[in-house]
């Protein structure tokens, strides 16, 4: 039996996961809202809101810190604790491409995405950009996920056919207590990789060269450009032509062409929306009413 710990967009996508595979499952929130529990409950999951059930598996949400008590009361009963990229890899043949670092995760996402579907290929973004990831696994031929520190700390078995390390900054401290344990998180994605994966990375960020080094996977070193954006372009650039090497299919010129006249725009973080003076105000954005995690 599952549990799925914390609804939202990712764990109502998760019950949709496991529905469409006939699997049993309970949930429960910790802060349930009306519209989500009785969507859970409409795809046929009962809740367990005593927490009472003995669980093999615990999927979490990434906004439910590892050391929840009622997570490491849960591991006490037996019950492993994964995450949503963690169930998608064990539940589904698709390959990943998985993206991440502190900083230019989404835009790389997106841009991989569409480089690789220029090249014929069916590949479809999620995981910490909307879609969640269980929700394009079954009608992708490559699913690029970006991932956050907060989905990583929660992989066991996760192994992406390639893998995409941005740069290695400071973020979460809050979350993670350290700057090594958020290191530590976002180094998953390369703990499971294996010399038939590729591995796609920072050549100049001296942590994730390191990492890079220790890493058995084939590597595509990139060195950055002269904005984030152009960076973001550059690593994307090299894990399609990372994919494609792993399926021994050539790089289309022409098509890339024309991929990169119509890359897409990622939502920006900030935006200006007023101007008095030499003031600028700039507001905020969020892209989804979900709690995420960057």
């Amino acid at each position: 039996m599952i549990l799925v710990y914390g609804l939202g967009r990712s764990g109502l996508g998760v019950l949709r996961f496991l529905r469409k595979r006939g699997l049993r499952a309970r949930f429960y929130d910790d802060r349930p809202k009306e519209e989500e529990v009785r969507e859970a409950l409409e795809l046929g999951f009962a809740p367990d809101w005593g927490l009472e059930g003995v669980y093999e598996e615990v999927v979490a949400a990434p906004g439910v810190p590892l050391g929840h008590p009622n997570l490491e009361r849960l591991r006490e009963k037996g019950a492993l604790v994964l995450g949503e990229a963690e169930l998608a890899y064990r539940l589904s043949q698709t390959p990943i491409v998985g993206v991440t670092g502190t900083a230019g995760k989404t835009s790389t996402t997106l841009f991989t995405a569409h480089l690789l579907r220029g090249q014929g290929l069916k590949a479809l973004e999620g995981g910490n950009v909307d879609p969640p990831l269980v929700a394009v696994m079954d009608e992708a031929e490559v699913a690029v996920a970006e991932l956050s520190s907060f989905q990583l700390e929660r992989v066991h078995a996760f192994r992406p056919r390639v893998a995409v390390l941005l740069n290695l900054g400071v973020d979460h401290l809050d979350r993670h207590g350290s700057l090594e344990a958020y290191h530590k998180a976002k180094l998953n994605l390369l703990k499971n990789l294996t010399p038939e994966d590729a591995l796609v990375y920072n050549a100049e960020d001296p942590k994730v060269r390191e990492a890079a080094q220790a890493s058995p996977a084939r590597p595509y070193p990139f060195l950055p450009r002269e904005s984030p954006r152009e960076t973001n372009l550059e690593a994307a650039l090299k894990a399609t032509q990372a994919y494609l090497d792993l399926l021994g299919k050539p790089l289309d010129p022409k098509a890339l062409r024309e991929s990169l006249k119509t890359l897409p725009e990622p939502p920006h973080r900030f935006q200006v929306f007023a101007r008095k003076g030499k003031v600028v105000f700039i507001c905020l954005l969020y892209t989804s009413p979900s709690p995420r995690d960057r």
